[in-house]
């Protein structure tokens, strides 16, 4: 299971809190990764859609993919490989010029996804490239990514950010990309000043597709979305390495104060990465 949701009918005097991200409730979640956690309270429609998955959930067998939208929300869950990509879902109504809420005019792409892997993240990645050279800002953190992808975004504002906090690595210590999601300010939807955020607790890689997992679409929510971007720009700037030296879970050969990475017995992401390749 990876889901990462919490549904809490009353609370004093909120009802029908419905509660998601991409952080674990772990002291890692807390103090070391970079995630999202939205909280959505007095919608009955959404509740209702939600607690169903957990009924579903708790019966431990496999169910259909479900996806449902209350009001400006949408709400899809995995299984759903044979329905379009969730960040698709938001990247193919974007268009890159005639953006009414930005100072440039151009649509602003932000992204944070911890796991890029596979075709499912190359396709994702080809949809990035094509709105980068269409004149969108657009503008990436991660993790980990597989060389392939990484190539394909070769030339964009990409970085990954894992790092050392102290004088030694320590994998329950160290910082890094956690977040599932994106943000667009600008042309989307078929709105000028439109404003979309997708969280989620879903790696874009072929497991996120087939294991237990939720995406989330909020639609027209513009403080949400300049919220995201501002995260998204934060980590952006603070992020140790670009795709030109990205490393694989090994300490750079020159060590620069502040950006040292994790030796690979202490990376807590090895085996994954080695499985990506």
């Amino acid at each position: 299971m990876h889901f990462k949701f919490m549904l809490v009918s009353r609370s004093g005097a909120t009802n029908w809190v419905v509660s998601q991200g991409s952080g674990n409730f772990t002291g890692a979640a807390a103090v070391q990764q970079f995630n999202d956690w939205t909280t959505v309270t007095e919608n009955k429609a959404l509740w209702d859609g939600w607690i169903n998955i957990w009924n579903q959930a708790v019966k431990d067998r496999n169910f259909p993919a479900v996806r449902f939208t209350t009001g400006e929300i949408t709400s899809t869950f995995a299984p759903h490989k044979s329905d379009v990509d969730p960040a698709l879902a938001v990247l193919n109504k974007v268009q890159c010029t005639g953006a009414a809420n930005t100072a440039s005019g151009r649509t602003k792409v932000r992204i944070a996804n911890a796991v890029w892997g596979e075709e499912r993240g190359a396709r994702i990645a080809r949809k990035a490239r094509e709105l980068d050279r269409a004149g969108c800002d657009v503008e990436i953190v991660f993790m980990m990514m597989q060389r392939k992808i990484r190539a394909i975004l070769r030339g964009m504002r990409a970085k990954q950010m894992v790092y050392i906090v102290g004088a030694t690595a320590d994998k329950f210590k160290d910082r890094y990309v956690h977040l599932k999601g994106l943000a667009v300010q600008g042309n989307v939807a078929g709105a000028a000043d439109g404003n979309v955020v997708l969280s989620s607790s879903e790696n874009w890689t072929r497991l996120g597709w087939h294991s237990d997992e939720q995406d989330v679409i909020f639609w027209n929510d513009a403080t949400m979305a300049s919220k995201y971007a501002n995260w998204v720009d934060l980590i952006y700037r603070q992020a140790p390495r670009s795709l030109n030296n990205y490393v694989n879970s090994a300490d750079p050969a020159r060590r620069v104060p502040g950006t040292e990475y994790l030796k690979p017995k202490d990376y807590p992401f090895e085996d994954l990465e080695a499985e990506l390749g």
